[in-house]
C-alpha cells in the first residue's frame, strides 16, 4: 500500500510541475525504438499497463515524446476533469470507447499509449493466464494492431532510488499480431507479466483483475 500512496502524492505532483523541471530524473531506454518507428511514417502503439507512476511517468516523458492516451472515465467527475487535464498535456486523451478516433490517431502516425490489463467483461475478451490465473482479457490489442499497422511496443515505468528516479522501458513486440486472438492476447499478458515482475509492489493491485470468472468458478472478491 505505500507504493500505492507514494504513486498518489506523484499523481498530484506531475498535474503541477513543469515537465522540463524534472527531465533529468528520467532514463528512457528504447526511445530510438519510436523514433524509428515515426521516421517511417508508422503509427506507435505502447502497450501499458497499470503501475503506480503511470501519471508522472506520463508527465516526465513529454520531455521526449507526446502521446495520446486511452482512458476510462472515472466515476468521480472531480478527479475525472483534473486526470483528463492533465492528461491533455501528453497528447489527446481517448476515451476507451472511442475505437475510431483511436484508429484513426494510429493511422496518422500518432504514438498512442493503451493498457489492456484491466478487466472489463468477458464480451470481446478470453481467458488466458495472468500470473498462473485464468484472466478476462480484452482482444483489441491485436485487432488494433491489425487494422492500424502501427508498430507494437512494450512500455514499463519504474520508481528507483526511493522515487529520486525514474525509468521508461520501450520494448519491441516482434511479429505482432497473428492471426489467432488467443496466442496474441496470451502473449500480450505474458509480457505485461514480465514488466511487474520487475517491481511488483510498484502495480495497482487494487484494479481487481480477477473480477469476472470463467462459467463454473467462484467469485473471488
Amino acid at each position: 500500500m505505500l507504493d500505492q500512496g507514494i504513486g498518489l502524492l506523484e499523481t498530484i505532483s506531475g498535474w503541477f510541475k513543469n515537465p522540463a523541471d524534472l527531465k533529468d530524473r528520467l532514463t528512457v531506454e528504447g526511445l530510438e525504438l519510436i523514433q524509428q518507428a515515426q521516421a517511417e511514417n508508422k503509427g506507435v502503439l505502447l502497450v501499458g499497463c497499470h503501475f503506480t507512476t503511470l501519471d508522472f511517468a506520463g508527465t516526465l516523458f513529454t520531455n521526449y515524446s507526446n502521446m495520446d492516451v486511452v482512458y476510462r472515465k472515472n466515476n468521480n467527475p472531480v478527479l475525472d476533469y483534473y486526470l483528463t487535464k492533465a492528461r491533455s498535456r501528453y497528447g489527446d486523451p481517448i476515451e476507451k470507447k472511442e475505437l475510431k478516433k483511436l484508429i484513426r490517431r494510429l493511422k496518422s502516425g500518432h504514438v498512442v499509449w493503451y493498457a489492456p490489463d484491466q478487466d472489463y467483461g468477458s464480451k470481446n475478451a478470453v481467458f488466458v493466464p495472468f500470473f498462473g490465473v485464468q484472466t478476462a482479457t480484452i482482444t483489441a490489442t491485436s485487432t488494433i494492431a491489425k487494422i492500424t499497422k502501427a508498430s507494437v511496443f512494450m512500455i514499463r515505468h519504474y520508481r528507483e532510488d526511493k522515487g529520486r528516479h525514474y525509468r521508461i522501458e520501450i520494448v519491441p513486440v516482434s511479429e505482432f499480431p497473428s492471426d489467432n486472438l488467443e496466442e496474441d492476447t496470451t502473449r500480450i499478458n505474458g509480457l505485461i507479466e514480465e514488466g511487474i515482475r520487475k517491481a511488483p509492489e510498484q502495480y495497482m493491485w487494487v484494479h481487481r483483475r480477477f473480477k469476472h470468472r470463467p462459467d463454473g468458478e467462484k467469485f473471488l472478491y
